[in-house]
């Protein structure tokens, strides 16, 4: 009896926290490719194009790590570039959404935006976000601070698969 009881006290901590406090139902419904709609964005892109539009890609993967890009769109060849982007690792605990960003590209002006982006190695940083689902929709909202302002989040929805 006292071996049952010890190896039910030993196992416990295994089953409940097996998952690195990432429980599957909560972390695992965030993995995989995620993009907003596109916004018309007041620039000119690398190509000369003004009729451009801006949208957010964000990819979860299942081993814990993540990454971000804010890509511009010409509208009328569809050819996207980079002007931020991000890699680093991401955990998910209830509704908050915690990232550690290690790698990241970014210019100032969208006319130098990147086809392919080189990440460069930065100190790590973090920020921490909730998250929610609204059916289909992703929404990650900035934990802000008082009195900062912070952007309203914005609508992320599953991202086409490319055969």
């Amino acid at each position: 009896m006292k071996i049952r009881w010890l190896a039910a006290v030993l196992l416990a901590p295994l089953t409940m926290g097996g998952c690195d406090r990432n429980p599957i139902d909560t972390g695992m419904h965030l993995v995989g490719a995620w993009e907003s709609a596109e916004f018309p964005f007041t620039a000119t892109a690398p190509n000369g194009s003004t009729d451009v539009f801006y949208r957010d890609e964000w990819s979860f993967q299942a081993d814990g790590t993540f990454t971000q890009s804010n890509v511009l769109v010409d509208a009328n060849t569809g050819r996207t570039w980079v002007m931020h982007a991000a890699k680093g690792s991401w955990r998910a605990e209830d509704d908050m959404l915690r990232l550690v960003v290690f790698e990241e590209f970014h210019v100032a002006d969208p006319a130098h935006a990147a086809d392919v982006p080189v990440l460069v190695p930065v100190d790590p940083w973090g920020g921490r976000s909730h998250w929610y689902l609204q059916g289909p929709t992703l929404f990650i909202v900035p934990t802000c601070e008082m009195p900062t302002n912070c952007a309203a989040p914005v609508p992320l929805h599953r991202a086409a698969v490319a055969f």
